[in-house]
Formats: C-alpha cells, structure tokens, sequence
C-alpha cells in the first residue's frame, strides 16, 4: 500500500503541480477561504467515485 503523499506550503503554489489523474482522498487544511476554494476547484474534477475529501478548520476565524 502506497503512503499519502504531504505537500507543504501554500495550496495555490503546490496543489496544481503536485495532484494525480484520480483523487481517493483529500485533506484540505487552511485558515484561508482562497485556499480553499483553490483545494476545491483544483481536487473535486478529479475525485474517484466513492471518495473522500475533508475540509479543516474552514469557517473558523
């Protein structure tokens, strides 16, 4: 079974270069509501059926 891959640093410079054909699971941690809406736009087009993307601390200021 493959690890999950971590990419450190902020969602607009790393997300586009860094995301696979098929997502099984997301994890999109941010303060910000433009990275999130980055994480959104960038991970839900290539989310596998049956797939889960989770979203932390959104709304919380």
């Amino acid at each position: 079974m493959r690890r999950p891959l971590v990419h450190a640093g902020w969602i607009t410079q790393t997300l586009p270069k860094s995301l696979p054909d098929q997502i099984a699971f997301a994890y999109l941690d941010s303060d910000r509501d433009d990275s999130i809406l980055t994480g959104l736009e960038h991970c839900v087009p290539r989310l596998a059926p049956g797939a889960l993307l989770v979203l932390d601390d959104y709304g919380v200021f």
